[in-house]
C-alpha cells in the first residue's frame, strides 16, 4: 500500500498545476473579453441589424422624369403603387421566375415610396437632368418606343440619378422601369401577362438521397455544406487556441525561470500532465461557450434539426483527441525554445498539418464516404476534424465501424503525442541557447 499515497500526492500536485493555468487562462480579463466578445457580438449585431436597418432607411422622394410612350408610363406608375402596397411583392416574383432576389431587394422592400411620376418630352431631357442633378427631382428615365416593341432583340432603358441617390432607392426605380418594359412587351405579343408569369414559376424538387440501406433520406444541401463546417471550424479553433494559450505560456515560463522554480516541487512528468489538463479546461470553456451561441442561432431560426444530439457527441469526443493531439505538439515546441520568434520555425510545419482540414472542408463535404475522405479519417492529427466533417455532414449515416475505429486511431495517436511530448520536455525544458532543429527533437525523443 505504500504507493497509494505517493499516487495520490502526484494526482494532487497534477491538479493543482492545472487549476493554476486554468486560472491564469481563462480567470483573466483577456480571455473574458476574447472569449465573450465574439458570441455576445453575433448576439448583439443579430438583435440590432434589424431595428439599425428600420431606422436607418429614408422614404424613397421627389419626383421620377419620364421620357417614354404613354403606356410605359402608366405601366410604370402601376409597378410601383404595387411596389407600395405590396413591399414583398418583387422578392416573390423573382423567387417564382427562378431568380435569386439580392440584398438591394430585401431593403428595397421595406422602403416607403412616396415618389410621383412627372411625364416629359424629349425636348426637356437635358432640363430634367439638371433638375436631377440639382436635387430637384429623384430620377430621369429615358424608354425608346422600341424596347417596347415584343421582336425586339435588344430593349434598354437609360436611367439617371444624381451622385446622392441611394442605392436602394435607384434599385427601386430601376426595377419598376424593368418590369412595366416585360409586362408590356408581352403583352405586344398577344400573350396573357399573369399567365406567362405562371409558366415561368420554377418547379421546386423534393431531393432525396438512395442509402445503402435501401431508405430514402431527405437530401439538405445547406446541412452537407455549412454545418459540417461549422462544427470543424469550431472545433478547429476552440482546440488550438488552447493549445497556443500552452505554447505561449511554457515559454513565458521558462524565460522568466519560474518553470524551475516550479520543478523544485514538481517532476516534469506531473508539470506537463498539469499544464495540458488546465487548458483542456479553459478549452472545454470556449467550447461550450461559442457552441451554446452557435446552438442560440440555429434555435432563433428554427434549424436546430441540423444538429442532433449525437453530432453534439461525436464533436466533443472527437474534440478531446484533437486537444490533446495538438497541444502535446505545442508544448513540446514551447519546452525547446526561449522565446516565441525561436518558436516561429518549429510551428510552422505543425500549423501546415493542421491547415489541412480546412482545405479538405469542401472536397470532403461533396463526397463524404469517398475513398479519400475515408482514408483520411485515419490518418493523425487531421482524423478528428476529417471524421467530424463526414459525420455530421452527410445525410447517409458513415458506417459505426469508421466512426469507432477512427475515435480509437484518435485516441491512440493521443497518447502517442503525449509520450513524444513527455521524452521532449524533459529534456527541453530546462535547456537555454540555441533552439533545436526537428531532428534534434526526434533525438531527444528517444534519449531514455
Amino acid at each position: 500500500m505504500p504507493d497509494a499515497p505517493r499516487h495520490a500526492g502526484a494526482l494532487h500536485r497534477v491538479l493543482t498545476i492545472a487549476w493554476r493555468e486554468f486560472r491564469s487562462t481563462v480567470l483573466t480579463k483577456g480571455f473574458l473579453f476574447s472569449a465573450l466578445a465574439f458570441p455576445l457580438l453575433m448576439v448583439g449585431v443579430s438583435t440590432l441589424l434589424p431595428i439599425l436597418m428600420a431606422t436607418s432607411i429614408q422614404p424613397m422622394k421627389g419626383a421620377i422624369l419620364v421620357d417614354a410612350p404613354a403606356s410605359a408610363i402608366d405601366a410604370m406608375r402601376a409597378e410601383l403603387d404595387r411596389a407600395a402596397n405590396d413591399p414583398v411583392m418583387a422578392i416573390r416574383e423573382r423567387v417564382d421566375r427562378g431568380e435569386e432576389p439580392d440584398l438591394d431587394d430585401a431593403s428595397a422592400a421595406l422602403t416607403p415610396i412616396e415618389s410621383p411620376i412627372e411625364s416629359i418630352q424629349s425636348d426637356q431631357v437635358e432640363a430634367a437632368k439638371k433638375r436631377v442633378r440639382d436635387g430637384d427631382a429623384l430620377a430621369l428615365v429615358i424608354i425608346p418606343p422600341a424596347s417596347l416593341d415584343a421582336q425586339s432583340k435588344d430593349p434598354t432603358y437609360e436611367l439617371f440619378v444624381a451622385t446622392k441617390t441611394s442605392p436602394k432607392h435607384t434599385s427601386i426605380v430601376s426595377r419598376s422601369v424593368r418590369e412595366a418594359i416585360v409586362r408590356l412587351r408581352v403583352q405586344a405579343s398577344g400573350a396573357d401577362y399573369q399567365r406567362t408569369m405562371d409558366l415561368l414559376k420554377r418547379p421546386e424538387p423534393n431531393i432525396l438521397r438512395l442509402t445503402n440501406d435501401g431508405a430514402e433520406a431527405k437530401e439538405r444541401l445547406e446541412g452537407r455544406m455549412l454545418v459540417p463546417g461549422a462544427f470543424m471550424l469550431l472545433m478547429w479553433l476552440t482546440t488550438f487556441t488552447g493549445a497556443n494559450y500552452l505554447l505561449t505560456s511554457t515559454i513565458e515560463e521558462k524565460g522568466s525561470k519560474v518553470i524551475e522554480v516550479l520543478l523544485a516541487a514538481v517532476s516534469p512528468m506531473e508539470l506537463l500532465a498539469g499544464k495540458i489538463l488546465g487548458q483542456l479546461g479553459s478549452t472545454a470553456v470556449m467550447l461550450g461557450m461559442y457552441g451554446m451561441a452557435g446552438l442560440a442561432g440555429l434555435s432563433a431560426l428554427a434549424m436546430m434539426d441540423l444538429v442532433p444530439v449525437s453530432s453534439l457527441l461525436l464533436m466533443v469526443a472527437f474534440a478531446l483527441t484533437a486537444y490533446l493531439m495538438i497541444a502535446s505538439m505545442l508544448t513540446a515546441v514551447g519546452s525547446a525554445v526561449t522565446n516565441l520568434q525561436e518558436a516561429q520555425a518549429l510551428v510552422g510545419p505543425v500549423m501546415i498539418v493542421l491547415i489541412v482540414p480546412l482545405m479538405l472542408w469542401l472536397p470532403i463535404s461533396e463526397n463524404p464516404n469517398g475513398a479519400f475522405a475515408v482514408v483520411c479519417s485515419f490518418v493523425p492529427p487531421i482524423s478528428p476534424f476529417i471524421m467530424v466533417l463526414r459525420a455530421t455532414g452527410t445525410s447517409e449515416p458513415v458506417p459505426g465501424w469508421q466512426v469507432a475505429l477512427s475515435l480509437a486511431v484518435s485516441a491512440a495517436s493521443s497518447v502517442g503525442f503525449l509520450w513524444l511530448a513527455s521524452r521532449i520536455f524533459r529534456v527541453g525544458i530546462l535547456m537555454q541557447g540555441k533552439p533545436p532543429t526537428p531532428r534534434e527533437l526526434l533525438r531527444w525523443a528517444r534519449y531514455r
